[in-house]
């Protein structure tokens, strides 16, 4: 059982890996890139800031990179 669980954790994190590389985390108030994550602690879900019109919330887009715009 133990090594069944191993192995889930290591796909879940090769997972979170390759989509970390083809997403970008956008603002869903003025749609820039510039977010940042901001550490609260706990078990609290990770709080996102976007540096460029000050929107602070637990939500953002995530928009794959390889995708061209329409």
């Amino acid at each position: 059982m133990k090594m069944l669980r191993n192995v889930i954790s290591i796909m879940k994190e090769l997972r979170r890996r390759s989509l970390s590389h083809r997403v970008v985390l956008v603002c869903p108030i003025c749609g820039h890139s510039d977010i940042i994550q901001i550490k609260v602690g706990g078990i609290t879900p990770v709080l996102y800031l976007c540096k460029h019109c000050g929107y602070k919330g637990y939500l953002v887009l995530e928009v794959d990179r390889e995708r061209p715009e329409a």
